[in-house]
């Protein structure tokens, strides 16, 4: 068919201008069915491999003292579950690979791996993955809907947690921290939270670290 975009009603009125008289149902009784894609939708990927699938993105957080501090996000998909997290001023290739590591130093590596296309994940991250036998899976440009998950989280942490703070404060000696905003200032030197840039790896273990309370994430 020349059009295979035209459905039942656009070829039975075509077929009436040409003076034949025909039922638009016997014209879809005989149209040729169009055959579905073979590939799964994106949505049924991750449907059918949510046991196998990781994804990881970075999102930045300003300072006071106007630095940026990079914030690099392990999520499984099973169960939304953060497994590693790590912050740097300067992030590479090298480092973001080394994360990856750490994430799964024991456990088996997940199947698939959910990422954007950022120029961070370099041939060195692109050659460590391979090395753990992990498929890489690249959402398109510009379509941050398809890692919606990671998305989510890192939305919640910036209202739950980051938007609840002034903004994030070197402390010397301590590595970076952040001040609650608000009545909670006062005797700040009690309620400032030490986020080392080598990383804690969970946030319970930063939750522990500090008399201020960090909403569940």
């Amino acid at each position: 068919m020349a059009r295979p975009t035209w459905a039942a009603p656009r070829i039975h009125g075509e077929l009436l201008k040409l003076g034949i008289d025909v039922s638009q149902t016997t014209v879809s009784k005989y149209m040729v069915r169009r055959r579905k894609p073979p590939f799964q939708t994106w949505r049924a990927f991750l449907d059918n491999h949510v046991k196998q699938l990781v994804s990881i993105d970075f999102f930045v957080v300003p300072t006071i003292d106007f630095k940026l501090l990079f914030v690099f996000l392990v999520l499984a998909h099973e169960r939304r579950r953060i497994i590693h997290f790590n912050v740097t001023h300067h992030p590479t290739a090298a480092w973001a690979a080394q994360q990856l590591l750490q994430a799964f130093p024991w456990d088996p590596a997940p199947h698939y791996l959910l990422r954007d296309r950022d120029s961070i994940y370099g041939e060195t991250f692109r050659g460590i993955v391979a090395s753990m036998g992990i498929s890489e899976v690249l959402t398109a440009p510009r379509s941050s809907w398809q890692s919606p998950y990671v998305e989510r989280l890192i939305g919640s942490i910036r209202r739950k947690c980051l938007d609840q703070y002034s903004r994030w404060v070197m402390t010397p000696g301590c590595g970076t921290g952040y001040l609650p905003s608000g009545p909670a200032t006062k005797g700040a030197g009690d309620s400032i939270v030490s986020l080392s840039t080598s990383g804690a790896n969970s946030w319970e273990q930063l939750r522990m670290s500090s008399k201020v309370t960090m909403p569940p994430v």
